[in-house]
């Protein structure tokens, strides 16, 4: 058996098949799957507003920059 406990669950452009009125249930999708699998983080990259707007925070990184 594995020592290895994931804490962090990550997520890249999964969302990009939802449509925008979909998003925000997306997202309370991935926040059921966090607490289901015993995760303590939840980091996904998406490019729709509703689904980044539905989240706790926001790290944008946009022309080389990171915005918090």
């Amino acid at each position: 058996m594995s020592d290895i406990v994931w804490q962090t669950l990550w997520r890249d452009e999964t969302s990009s098949a939802v449509d925008d009125e979909r998003a925000p249930l997306y997202v309370t999708m991935l926040r059921r799957a966090l607490e289901a699998g015993g995760f303590k983080k939840l980091f996904f990259v998406s490019h729709q507003e509703r689904a980044t707007d539905a989240a706790d925070a926001r790290i944008v990184v946009e022309d080389g920059r990171i915005y918090i």
